[in-house]
């Protein structure tokens, strides 16, 4: 079975992979694909294991970057990618970026940690334990998706989302996500790459914007005021006009600032 992956927008245009992070799916993007769709071909895939790709077995990080790029192969026609990812998603833009980044022109990469947190692996089986039933009860469910700056709008299909994903999905993505360490060769990379953060993370975030900048010049670090985890979802509007500019390699909006 291959991923799902929806198609937007202008196929003679340039294309944008949106990636999204662990336990949501494709449609966290909606708001950027309204905006982009005219100009842009958008491409949302859903990973293993979440959304329209749920009966594909979640194996780890890699396999998920190999299938990213199979989708960039089948569905850019040659041409070069702009990568944008949260959390999970930005892993495998960063991914990308050290193994096939002659595929890509630009990225946009928010939110995603670099840096190994093995303390969490003990405490990962039990986290599990307690998810699963919890994702089934509508109630702590709102209180999550409000805590995410999902929109209720969107609701339902973020409370279907986490109630089909298997313990098997949620461990292995997990382990993978707070064991994943910056690869060797992402420092050899030449893509524009844009390191996104929000303001109130946890420092575990501002330590892996500090190793993706250190690591590579080509990385620019910039941090959103008033944020948790998630910029796209909690305000659309600056974070579509941050890639608008980025894009087009025009000023960025005053309202981020650069990290130094």
């Amino acid at each position: 079975m291959t991923l799902f992956c929806g198609e937007t927008g202008n196929k003679s245009g340039k294309p944008i992979v949106f990636i999204h992070g662990g336990g949501l799916s494709s449609w966290m993007w909606d708001n950027q694909v309204e905006f982009f769709k005219n100009q842009y071909y958008c491409l949302t895939p859903d990973l293993p294991g979440h959304g329209n790709s749920k009966r594909e077995e979640y194996i780890s990080t890699r396999d998920c970057t190999e299938k990213i790029i199979e989708i960039i192969e089948t569905k850019a026609k040659g041409k070069k990618v702009i990568l944008v990812g949260l959390s999970l998603g930005a892993q495998i833009v960063v991914d990308i970026l050290s193994i096939r980044p002659d595929l890509v022109e630009r990225t946009l990469i928010n939110s995603g940690i670099v840096r190994s947190f093995k303390l969490l692996n003990s405490m990962i089986p039990l986290m599990v334990k307690w998810s699963i039933p919890l994702a089934h009860n509508r109630k702590f469910a709102r209180f999550q998706a409000k805590d995410m700056y999902i929109s209720d709008s969107s609701f339902e299909t973020y409370y279907q989302d986490t109630k089909s994903l298997t313990a098997k999905t949620l461990s292995t993505f997990m382990i993978g996500y707070f064991n994943y360490k910056l690869p060797d060769t992402f420092k050899e990379m030449t893509v524009p790459s844009l390191v996104l953060i929000g303001s109130k993370e946890p420092s575990i975030m501002k330590k892996s914007l500090i190793a993706l900048v250190k690591s590579n010049p080509n990385c620019k670090g910039y941090i959103m005021p008033d944020v948790k985890h998630g910029a796209s979802l909690s305000n659309p509007k600056l974070f579509n006009e941050v890639l608008s500019a980025w894009i087009n390699k025009q000023p960025l909006p005053l309202e981020i600032h650069e990290f130094s």
